[in-house]
């Protein structure tokens, strides 16, 4: 009777953790699905600036669509009753979050406008993975499994096939530098806020930190002249910038980064090149050669592959995050 209790009680404990198990696995699956719809709606933010005025310079668009969204993030806070959600505030985590957005925007606008759309955004893109590695392995204790590195390797290489494609962009030695510092410095948010994300709502703790990372850039916005608001297409790619462009997305990103490594995050985001290439050719009328059809298809049997093998990958287990 004894033994029979026992088998019983083994039985019962395997089914719970099954079920446990496969409900981790799910979590997992649906936040690469958010991630990934987060770099969908960020690959269109190339297409919806070439409809913005002439005169409407990068930088200042970043720091426009950031505090709109951060302001539509606020709002959606303070009416869900969010902000008083009674957890812990880490100040130091949250600024330097808020710090990593702020010069992730000036940083990769300015790169941009000195290396080139093709040029900088490759780099920037191709050096994110090294770093979310890296900070995911010091700050999170995140392994780089062999499916990691199988998918970043293809994804990378799609996006040099991408490069090759536009010859005629030129190469600046402090653009290539602020693209390197754009990929550092999106790789420490996201590792940054996947700990504060543990002390408050992830609507919550995107609201504050897009609201302070807009706050570090209202100089470069104040100082800007910013007439062109008011022809046509000023304030609608403003508006589409600041909720589908950055709202959206990031409260998507939070959201997944609650339970996918960072190195899987910074791989899913390369769906953005391959998002902007194809409304490239649809909406801007540009041509893919060869080489270019050949990177995206690269970029996609990398996404492809990481989600697939996702699903037999172990879930990530809980963070225990000390106060700074």
């Amino acid at each position: 009777m004894l033994a029979r209790s026992l088998r019983a009680g083994r039985t019962q404990a395997d089914k719970t953790k099954l079920k446990n198990t496969n409900l981790e696995q799910a979590q997992q699956i649906q936040g690469q699905w958010q991630i990934l719809a987060a770099a969908v709606l960020w690959g269109t933010t190339g297409t919806v600036q070439t409809f913005a005025p002439l005169a409407a310079q990068p930088q200042v668009l970043g720091g426009l669509r950031l505090a709109l969204g951060a302001l539509v993030l606020l709002a959606i806070a303070i009416g869900r009753k969010q902000l008083n959600s009674g957890g812990r505030w880490p100040l130091l985590p949250i600024v330097g979050a808020a710090l990593g957005m702020a010069f992730f925007n000036l940083l990769f606008f300015s790169a941009i406008a000195k290396t080139g759309v093709a040029v900088g955004t490759t780099i920037f893109i191709g050096c994110t993975p090294v770093f979310a590695g890296v900070l995911g392995y010091l700050l999170h204790g995140e392994r780089l499994n062999k499916h990691w590195f199988v998918a970043t390797g293809l994804a990378i290489l799609g996006c040099c096939f991408l490069t090759l494609t536009k010859s005629g962009a030129s190469v600046d030695l402090s653009g290539v530098l602020m693209a390197v510092g754009a990929g550092a410095s999106y790789s420490w948010y996201n590792a940054i806020i996947k700990k504060v994300v543990q002390y408050q709502t992830p609507m919550t703790v995107v609201a504050l930190v897009s609201c302070l990372g807009a706050l570090f850039l209202a100089p470069v916005v104040m100082s800007a002249d910013l007439q062109w608001l008011a022809l046509p297409g000023g304030m609608e790619v403003v508006c589409y910038l600041g909720l589908f462009a950055t709202a959206a997305p990031y409260w998507l990103l939070a959201n997944g980064l609650k339970v996918v490594p960072l190195a899987n995050v910074a791989t899913l985001n390369l769906a953005e090149p391959l998002v902007a290439t194809s409304l490239g050719v649809l909406v801007v009328g540009e041509r893919l050669t060869g080489t270019a059809l050949l990177g995206v298809c690269l970029l996609f049997v990398g996404l492809l592959y990481l989600t697939i093998t996702a699903r037999a990958s172990e879930a990530p287990k809980p963070i225990a995050i000390t106060a700074p």
